[in-house]
């Protein structure tokens, strides 16, 4: 994240932070009028983002970027052609390329000083949606600069998505005047918010410490291939409750604005295999590339060899070459480069795999096999430790990576890959176990969940929680890992 030096931003888990979002909703409930209410957004878009920088001038780099979208897609509204959506296209890629600052454009850097990206991504991801949209008439209505604005910018969105599609937002965002929270809504936001609050600061802190303790301690250890295994695998369940908690406080507190954000996460701990994981983790990101990405390789490729015995094999490279450019989105250092080959190939193999064995064992005898116990449990725990080992280029430099490699060696590579498997084979045969009893109960949690009092009470507890937590970690707030997009 570019961001001048000393400057203190928002976190979402502050003092600030609630302060802005509470002002915001006594402001945005005091008139039931659109232009009051979309007025008041950006208020709040334009306080939050501004936090990030020292001067207006940090913003210029940012703003430029969405005068340039809103631009192509005016044109894109006047006048439809080939030539200006592939000219708008490029022109937009190259933008973000260089503003992130990607190693290859070092050269370019002619704005020394330090400016304000954080957010660009996701923008990147909005502008390029309406963009295609219009451009292929999936958008008819004009989009006006405030709404834009106030989508591209929104404030919960902002860092670290989810990624809204506009055609959505647009549609929630008219209904605006009628917005009016009743209790329920204040129960199942601020049930949402605490919840969020305490997987961001509470076990994603503990996983976190965790994964430094064992950074720390690996360096000195005989028993390298362990620590190793244990800080993947604590850094894996820290970055999923930090973004996890994020998610829920951003989708909570858009319930108390009338927006209901897509959902990231979908239980992504029981994902069957890689394929499975990534419709389950950071779905909005996925379907966003299969919208944008995937599906238009797949198909130029059926229309360029018209065969659909090959049909199959055109999604193992349409995977690979989705997944290698979603994992360098990541980041702008040579390690995402192997962060997307990871990606890239775990999902490719997965398909060929499933691919290959239909064909092998019929679907009927395949679906047997996937559906036994131990076949699940392993095939789970394999996707979690491929993940896992994938994350290493998020937390270790190359030449650390080399070293670790070069210690280890192929045994205790393999002794490292058995203990991540193992590990998370036992939780998830625990995770199952705790569900199974849990289910016993679930008609008397269903009715107890119903009551008011309970509600209250429930309410009342987490809430204490919550304020005791940030009062006491006011010295050391845990951060977004995803915080930098």
């Amino acid at each position: 994240m570019l961001v001048s030096p000393g400057k203190r931003h928002m976190n979402l888990i502050s003092f600030r932070f609630l302060a802005l979002v509470a002002v915001g909703l006594l402001l945005f409930h005091s008139f039931r009028s659109l232009t009051w209410r979309r007025l008041v957004l950006l208020v709040l878009n334009v306080t939050f983002i501004a936090s990030f920088a020292n001067s207006p001038l940090d913003l210029f780099p940012l703003a430029a970027f969405l005068m340039l979208g809103y631009l192509f897609i005016l044109v894109a509204h006047s006048q439809k052609s080939r030539m200006n959506f592939v000219a708008g296209i490029f022109l937009l890629l190259l933008a973000f390329v260089y503003l992130k600052r990607y190693s290859l454009f070092d050269f370019l850097q002619f704005w020394e000083n330090p400016y304000v990206v954080v957010g660009l991504s996701f923008i990147f991801f909005r502008v390029v949606q309406i963009f295609v949209d219009t451009h292929q008439g999936a958008l008819v209505e004009r989009i006006s600069a405030l709404e834009m604005f106030n989508y591209c910018c929104n404030f919960l969105t902002f860092v670290s998505g989810p990624i809204q599609r506009f055609q959505d937002y647009r549609e929630q965002e008219k209904q605006l005047a009628s917005i009016n929270i009743t209790d329920r809504t204040a129960y199942l936001a601020f049930s949402r918010i605490t919840n969020g609050v305490m997987k961001l600061a509470l076990i994603s802190t503990a996983f976190e410490w965790l994964f430094e303790w064992m950074k720390i301690h690996s360096g000195e250890a005989s028993y390298l291939w362990a620590t190793y295994a244990g800080a993947g695998l604590s850094y894996f369940l820290q970055l999923f409750y930090n973004f996890s908690g994020y998610m829920d406080i951003v989708v909570g507190i858009g319930f108390l604005f009338g927006f209901k954000l897509p959902e990231n996460f979908d239980s992504p701990l029981d994902s069957e295999n890689f394929l499975d994981f990534w419709s389950r983790w950071h779905i909005t990101l996925s379907e966003w590339f299969k919208l944008y990405l995937f599906n238009p390789i797949v198909k130029a490729l059926t229309r360029r060899w018209m065969r659909m015995g090959l049909v199959p094999y055109f999604g193992v490279f349409a995977y690979f070459v989705t997944f290698f450019l979603m994992g360098m989105w990541h980041g702008t250092t040579f390690m995402f480069m192997i962060y997307g080959l990871f990606l890239g190939l775990g999902m490719a193999i997965n398909k060929f795999y499933e691919i290959e064995m239909r064909a092998l064992l019929g679907k009927a005898r395949f679906k047997k096999l996937r559906g036994k116990f131990l076949y699940r449990i392993f095939s789970k725990s394999l996707t979690l430790t491929y993940f896992a080992i994938a994350l290493t280029a998020l937390w270790m430099k190359w030449d650390t990576f080399t070293y670790v490699l070069g210690r280890l060696g192929w045994i205790g590579i393999l002794e490292s890959l058995g203990l991540f498997i193992l590990v998370i084979g036992f939780i998830h045969v625990g995770y199952m176990a705790v569900r199974i009893f849990l289910a016993r109960f679930r008609d008397h949690l269903g009715e107890l969940d119903q009551s008011r009092s309970f509600q209250q009470i429930h309410l009342a507890a987490r809430v204490v929680i919550v304020i005791l937590f940030l009062i006491s970690s006011q010295i050391s707030m845990p951060k977004l890992i995803y915080g930098g997009f």
